[in-house]
């Protein structure tokens, strides 16, 4: 009769084999990867908007200083124009002197502008320095985890294989009959066979009668837990 207790090893190969692929699936996903990814997601598009901003701020920066030139040259007009004496008129020289005043002040507002612009653009400047940094180790944190994802899945791989190969050599060499009966038992219960242990069914830990015992030792037929429904299997020694 064929020997049970290579059913055993097939039973130990092909929950190995189960346990393998759920590894392997589970590093498909691995959530260090994905939590590093996400991450590095999140600091790129800062650093876009962060980019963009810095954009918008130069545009405006560039308005004032346009406006702040042009309003320059009209202070300087203005004022060559009062003191060179070449304004006589009472009228014309107070609209121009209050034209003088609301250009010192669109000049003050204006410089004041540039001011606040570069230092927006400073601190930005500042904060995608530290984002760069950030992401450049984020980056080194995700090559390094990918690259051990890989190789543990490069060498689960390989077991998985071994596994299989070793399946496949009891089963080529099993009984169709029992191995049919196996395995109907192992879809329903996980596992097809029960090792006795000390009169025990390591299926459900209930007591084997010895008689029982003594009968599967004669490997005459095959014998079924009453409880569990496993092919009982007596260890060789």
């Amino acid at each position: 009769m064929f020997d049970l207790n290579m059913l055993v090893k097939l039973d130990e190969y092909l929950k190995g084999v189960e346990e393998l692929e759920k590894r392997y699936k589970s590093l498909e996903r691995d959530q260090s990867l994905v939590e590093l990814d996400q991450n590095m997601i999140r600091l790129q598009q800062a650093l876009v908007d962060i980019i963009q901003n810095v954009k918008e701020i130069e545009y405006e920066a560039a308005e004032a200083s346009n406006k702040l030139k042009t309003c320059t040259i009209r202070l300087d007009h203005i004022n060559k124009t009062l003191y060179d004496g070449s304004i006589r008129d009472l009228k014309q020289m107070e609209c121009m002197e209050r034209e003088l005043i609301s250009l010192r002040s669109q000049k003050e507002e204006l410089e004041w502008k540039e001011l606040q612009c570069q230092e927006s653009i400073d601190e930005l400047i500042k904060q995608k320095s530290d984002l760069d940094e950030k992401l450049s180790v984020i980056k080194g944190k995700f090559s390094t985890r990918r690259g051990e994802v890989r190789l543990e899945a490069s060498i689960i791989k390989n077991e998985i294989l071994r596994l299989k190969k070793e399946a496949e050599e009891i089963t080529q060499n099993a009984d169709k009959g029992i191995l049919a009966i196996y395995y109907e038992i192992r879809a329903k219960k996980g596992s097809g066979t029960a090792v006795i242990i000390n009169n025990i069914c390591t299926g459900c830990n209930m007591m084997i009668a010895t008689t029982i015992i003594d009968r599967i030792k004669m490997g005459k037929s095959i014998f079924y837990c009453e409880t569990c429904g496993r092919i009982h299997v007596i260890p060789r020694n």
